[in-house]
């Protein structure tokens, strides 16, 4: 998945992670997640260097899109870091930077039910009774005008959850 050895993936879990967590779990074949969003531009890049220093495994630096995270975002740009996720917002001119410097992108939806147009802001999912987000990998590429809705393995926990969930009402 996404350059890892097994398919697990690191929520990014904000400043409760941080990089010894994210680096543990790229060391271990997973893709670690360095929640960015509230860190220094110049811890981001420390910590962008550490990972890049202490595994050959991916990464990923996660930005919380509903802040400013303009200068951040340019640390991750000119660090060239393998991946970038974006939470609770789509920024069409980050996706198209992070490409062109050779940046995979991937976006937290609030749902997967059908495509978001690029440029248009996510809706929340912190609101009470909304569901909880979705994560897809299957992203914006580049070019792209919308994020493709993602698409689930036949026998994904997942599927196999909702079928039991399907079987119990």
């Amino acid at each position: 998945m996404l350059g890892s050895r097994v398919p697990i993936m690191q929520a990014p879990l904000g400043r409760a992670g941080g990089v010894q967590l994210a680096l543990a779990v790229s060391q271990a074949g997973g893709l670690g997640t360095l929640g960015a969003s509230w860190a220094t531009p110049e811890d981001l890049r420390e910590q962008i260097r550490i990972l890049r220093r202490s595994t050959e495994g991916p990464f990923c630096v996660n930005l919380v899109l509903d802040f400013e995270q303009e200068a951040r975002f340019e640390v991750v740009a000119e660090e060239g870091v393998p991946l970038v996720s974006f939470s609770w917002g789509i920024n069409p001119e980050f996706i198209e930077r992070a490409h062109a410097g050779g940046t995979r992108v991937l976006v937290q939806v609030a749902s997967a039910s059908g495509p978001v147009p690029l440029g248009r802001q996510v809706p929340r999912s912190d609101v009470a009774g909304m569901p909880p987000p979705v994560s897809t990998h299957d992203l914006a590429e580049p070019g792209a005008r919308t994020l493709r809705r993602p698409m689930l393995a036949r026998d994904s926990p997942i599927r196999r959850s909702r079928r039991a969930a399907d079987r119990s009402e």
